[in-house]
């Protein structure tokens, strides 16, 4: 559930949504679109459709584990990011990524909870995820 939108929240909404193009119309979308949008709940030939079916677009939702006060989940940013990421893809088909905790927040760093990475790890992890993208929408993957 979105409780607010900061302007960090929607900074990462809007780097999310990029990657979403026109829109288009709900009704002709559910009635062609049976896959589920979730990544981690297709299957290896469900995910070759769904990729051909979301014309090569897939959503990262990224966030960080941090402290948003004391009554806010550590994933707050993650929670909803992806939220809006699910909501985008009922106007258009898209694969959505799993969870993606990867990110950076050092000043909070001491907070109970709150995992940090390094800039080196989570690019040498984002090259790594183009990588293997670049495979799958090159047909790396062909049967």
């Amino acid at each position: 559930m979105i409780r607010r939108l900061t302007p960090r929240l929607a900074s990462i909404f809007f780097a999310c949504t990029f990657f979403v193009g026109v829109l288009s119309s709900t009704a002709s979308l559910r009635a062609q679109n049976k896959l589920s949008t979730k990544w981690e709940e297709l299957t290896a030939q469900d995910f070759r459709q769904a990729i051909q079916q979301a014309k090569g677009t897939c959503l990262l939702p990224f966030g960080i584990l941090e402290k948003h006060g004391p009554h806010l989940p550590l994933g707050t940013d993650l929670l909803n990011v992806r939220y809006a990421s699910l909501q985008a893809t009922s106007h258009e088909y898209a694969v959505v990524f799993p969870e993606y905790y990867f990110g950076q927040i050092f000043e909070a760093k001491h907070e109970p909870g709150t995992i940090a990475y390094s800039m080196e790890l989570q690019l040498r992890l984002l090259h790594g995820l183009k990588a293997s993208a670049i495979t799958w929408m090159c047909g790396g993957w062909r049967p």
